[in-house]
């Protein structure tokens, strides 16, 4: 089972810096400043480095945190990466990343706090209504919500983890034409940038 997290894990090491070229956007769309996307993506995201748990429940981002999420913004920014929406469970870590990371993407989307993006929530719920909403989200969250979520995604819930989601890291995965979410291919784009990297 470690060798088959560690495989997964590696697929996912590919960089963004070849560019999620399908989410890029190059022209003006109908009415929103920016080019509709060719496919829909969903982005999750670990929040930044927060203060230790005996700081309360909230646990702001330490300096680190924010230093670490403002230089994956930046890096994602001339990517030109088009989402609807910036989803957060609405504890500072969270929120603060999702505000801090949200001007990465062009144009900059809505920051919203989503009830079921606690670290212990179901991840079903909110990923039966990713599905039905058919939008390109990203989803700021906590382990172990990000496990559940990209175990319930790529796995369709057999494995129970098979990506461990690093502080500060972003995730990219892509709605097949069969309706399953996949890792892009390398030939693509990305598939995860972490402060570290």
């Amino acid at each position: 089972m470690r060798r088959r997290t560690s495989v997964v894990a590696l697929v996912c090491l590919v960089s963004l810096a070849a560019g999620c070229a399908s989410q890029r956007t190059t022209a003006p769309g109908p009415g929103m400043g920016g080019a509709e996307p060719t496919s829909r993506r969903l982005y999750l995201v670990r929040h930044g480095n927060a203060q230790p748990a005996d700081v309360g429940p909230e646990r702001p981002l330490t300096a680190k945190g924010a230093a670490d999420v403002k230089k994956v913004a930046r890096f994602l920014k001339p990517l030109r990466l088009r989402v609807d929406a910036v989803w957060h469970s609405g504890l500072a870590r969270a929120r603060e990343t999702a505000e801090l990371q949200a001007p990465g993407f062009a144009p900059r989307p809505t920051v919203i706090e989503k009830p079921g993006l606690k670290p212990r929530d179901p991840a079903g719920p909110i990923l039966q209504g990713l599905a039905a909403a058919k939008k390109s989200v990203v989803i700021v969250g906590h382990r172990p919500w990000l496990a559940a979520a990209a175990s319930k995604l790529l796995a369709d819930g057999r494995r129970s983890s098979p990506v461990d989601v690093q502080e500060a890291a972003v995730i990219c995965l892509e709605l097949g034409d069969d309706g399953a979410w996949l890792v892009p291919p390398p030939s693509e784009p990305e598939n995860r940038l972490s402060a570290d990297a």
